[in-house]
């Protein structure tokens, strides 16, 4: 990886090969490979210094011995295609901004294709803030980047930039239409990356973005969002029940069937919530709690039914 420094005169090369096992590499240069002369800026011009770069390739081609001394026969190749060592060291840095820039632009077209009404303003601003959020991530040392930890930190804010953007349009979607199936909690924590600081995007994002914890439609996604969280420890407190068993089990069940009525969203939260803490449990339940969960998935399917193509 460093330089790699030779000579021109071959009394200067056996001068330096002394002692014991001593080794010469001959190389032979052309028109296009060839070493840089540096006798004329040398302390000792006289000894004909010739540099090579950082990546040369040698390829052996023979081998002799002279004056005791073994001769190697090389035949190089410079490879100007290669980087220099900045850009080996950077090369997970160039994965970050190449990474970086291609999300931007993807950003950027979805921004410009949103058909909502009256956020001509809010569109522009969303654009300025977006970029530097994507910059900051491409722009430190070299160095950081080759630590796994900070690797994964920056790529992961990245995307989580880019699925901001995308949770923005899913935000105005509601706004328009909140019976769509919209998971607004989701949404909600999608948003985050864009008007407060957290991670690495601290140094960049500024708090409580008022533009956008402005907006009617920011305020109806917050607001769904926390009756969710609401309907989420219910949802909790019902499947406990369930695993209860016996009278428990019945009301828990009943209460989830409530729940799950007209709400997709319910639907797919209670599924996600039966897979994590009943179904584990499957074998412990009681008859009357295995009718319960049986309702309770019949309901799910009845929910999610008018939602299936």
């Amino acid at each position: 990886f460093g330089f790699m420094s030779t000579t021109t005169n071959k009394d200067v090369a056996f001068q330096y090969a002394k002692g014991k096992g001593a080794t010469i590499l001959e190389i032979k240069t052309g028109m296009i490979d060839k070493g840089a002369d540096l006798s004329w800026v040398s302390q000792y011009p006289h000894e004909k210094e010739q540099c090579f770069p950082p990546l040369t390739s040698l390829q052996v081609i023979g081998t002799r011995v002279e004056k005791g001394v073994l001769v190697i026969s090389q035949r190089l190749n410079l490879n100007y295609t290669s980087g220099t060592i900045e850009d080996v060291v950077g090369k997970r840095r160039k994965v970050i901004k190449d990474m970086c820039e291609n999300l931007l632009v993807e950003a950027k077209a979805d921004i410009v294709s949103w058909q909502f009404s009256g956020i001509d303003d809010f569109r522009a601003e969303l654009l300025t803030k977006v970029s530097p959020l994507f910059k900051i991530l491409g722009s430190f040392d070299a160095e950081e980047y080759n630590d796994d930890a900070k690797f994964k930190e920056y790529s992961s804010g990245a995307i989580a930039v880019r699925q901001a953007v995308t949770c923005v349009r899913h935000m105005m979607e509601f706004a328009e239409d909140n019976t769509k199936d919209v998971d607004a909690k989701q949404v909600f924590e999608g948003i985050k990356p864009l008007y407060r600081s957290s991670g690495i995007i601290d140094r960049q994002a500024a708090d409580q973005w008022t533009s956008l914890s402005g907006l009617p439609a920011f305020q109806a996604l917050k607001k769904e969002s926390h009756r969710m969280e609401t309907q989420e420890a219910k949802m909790k407190m019902y499947v406990q029940q369930l695993l209860e068993g016996g009278q428990l089990a019945t009301n828990g069940g009943r209460g989830l069937c409530d729940l799950i009525k007209g709400s997709l969203a319910n639907a797919r939260l209670i599924v996600k919530l039966i897979n994590e803490l009943i179904v584990p449990h499957m074998e412990g339940l009681d008859t009357l709690a295995r009718v319960e969960f049986c309702g309770v998935l019949g309901g799910a399917g009845e929910a999610a039914a008018p939602h299936l193509s």
